[in-house]
C-alpha cells in the first residue's frame, strides 16, 4: 500500500518534531543553535564562496543522521524553511 503525504503535512510534522524534541534557541555570541538539552544543534557561518548576504547553517552531523532517518534526504529543504520561519532575523540561505 502506498501513501501520499503532502509537502505541507511533512513540513508541519517536521516543525512539531523540531519544537517538541529540540526547542532550539539561538546563542548570538557563539552563533550556535542550542537544543533544550543544551547540545549544539548547529551553527551559522559566513560562506565567502556564496554571493548572498547571510549565513550558511552547518548542522551537527549526529542530528543530521537522525533527521534524515525520520524525514528522508529532503531534510536540508525542511531545515531551511524551518529556520526562515522560526528565526526570520537570522539570514540563513544554505544548509551544509
Amino acid at each position: 500500500m502506498r501513501f501520499i503525504i503532502t509537502e505541507s503535512k511533512i513540513y508541519d510534522t517536521f516543525v512539531t518534531y523540531m519544537d517538541s524534541i529540540h526547542d532550539l534557541h539561538f546563542n548570538a555570541p557563539t552563533k550556535e543553535f542550542i537544543t533544550k538539552s543544551n547540545e549544539v544543534f548547529g551553527w551559522v557561518s559566513k560562506n565567502v564562496n556564496y554571493s548572498e548576504d547571510g549565513y550558511a547553517f552547518l548542522i551537527n552531523y549526529s542530528f543530521l543522521n537522525v533527521l534524515e532517518g525520520y524525514f528522508g534526504n529532503n531534510v536540508n529543504n525542511l531545515l531551511l524553511k524551518y529556520f526562515k520561519n522560526k528565526f526570520p532575523d537570522i539570514l540563513i540561505y544554505l544548509i551544509l
